[in-house]
């Protein structure tokens, strides 16, 4: 393992002219097959400095906070954000602004006027009203109906590739294209789907019976 890490370099090639070698004191090789497991293990401890719960997944950070009132619930968002910048920055970690994101989820017919300023460092971190985490678009009203459009966009284009060449591939072949870009976009996350409205549940049986069709 301090094989692995130590004694490693890097360099930039810019047109043809190669930098002088710069020494690396952090971080893992991009691209490798202990980089990832590695990554995980450096920052498995996050969670204790922050008080929301906390989803983690290889490099993504979902923190979940819940109150009575925007006003509380963000009080407590900007003590979570402030934490996680000061450890990224113990850690020599560069949290994305770009990719922080904050959704406030609410009743379908509730109004929120009142969105409290949240920072990361000095970012300001916006407020958006979808979002999509981990393949899942979640909405403000979580009502799902992003999401089932965005499943019924990724169906249909698996089912533009099988109508070009059901004529050209035997039957074995188009089952298999079909179940890897049609069919597996109602797998993923099946059990967030129990709770979907007649009418979505509709169009996208529509679109799975062309493919049994």
């Amino acid at each position: 393992m301090s094989t692995y890490l130590s004694e490693r370099s890097q360099l930039v090639d810019f047109n043809g002219t190669l930098s002088t070698k710069a020494t690396l004191t952090a971080g893992v090789p991009q691209g490798s097959i202990l980089g990832p497991l590695l990554f995980v293990m450096y920052v498995n401890d996050l969670p204790s400095i922050i008080k929301a719960e906390t989803i983690m997944f290889a490099d993504d950070t979902t923190c979940l906070s819940h109150g009575h009132t925007v006003e509380i619930v963000s009080t407590g968002v900007q003590g979570d954000l402030n934490s996680l910048y000061e450890y990224a920055r113990k850690n020599h970690l560069v949290p994305h602004p770009d990719k922080t994101k904050v959704v406030i989820f609410h009743k379908k017919r509730q109004i929120i006027e009142d969105r409290p300023l949240l920072t990361l460092g000095e970012n300001v971190v916006e407020y958006v009203n979808s979002y999509k985490c981990l393949g899942f678009t979640l909405d403000e009203s979580l009502q799902y109906d992003l999401h089932v459009k965005d499943i019924c966009r990724k169906m249909n284009y698996g089912i533009q590739i099988i109508k070009r060449v059901k004529f050209y591939l035997p039957k074995e072949n188009l089952i298999t294209i079909a179940n890897s870009h049609v069919l597996c976009h109602l797998d993923y996350c099946a059990p967030l789907l129990h709770n979907l409205s007649a009418a979505q549940v509709d169009k996208l049986l529509k679109l799975q019976s062309i493919v049994h069709g």
